[in-house]
Parts: structure tokens; sequence; C-alpha cells
């Protein structure tokens, strides 16, 4: 299911209940901490909030996305 937003802040205000914890856990996993993958790390922060700041809420999902299944393949 899609939920569209009257604006990019509420993306920050809903919580994102469909991310398992133990996902965000790894996130801070050792092996996440290399350069390359900080850098990469900054790089989708940067994107999602380009996008929040544009009011683009589907490009901030979208890069929101992107970010976590390159947490999922590390």
């Amino acid at each position: 299911m899609w939920i569209h937003f009257n604006s990019a802040a509420e993306i920050v205000d809903r919580p994102l209940q469909h991310i398992p914890s133990q996902n965000i856990a790894q996130s801070r996993a050792p092996k996440l901490l290399s350069k390359k993958r900080i850098k990469a790390s900054i790089q989708s922060h940067v994107e999602i909030i380009d996008a929040l700041k544009a009011r683009e809420p589907d490009a901030a999902h979208d890069a929101m996305l992107r970010h976590l299944v390159e947490i999922e393949k590390n």
C-alpha cells in the first residue's frame, strides 16, 4: 500500500514500522563502518534530506528504501 503525504515533513513524523528492528541494529555493525560504507551512507542521507527539502515525498521515500537495501546487502 502506498501512502501519500501532504508534505515532506510528514515523512519524518511517521515511524518506520515496516523496518525490522534487527536491521536497524545491524546498521551499526562493524562491517558497515568501513570508509566506503560510511561514504555511501552519507550520500544516501544527503539524497533523503534533499528530497525532503524539495518537498518531494516520493523521492524521499525512494531514497530511504534504496538506503535500506544497501544496508541489507552488507
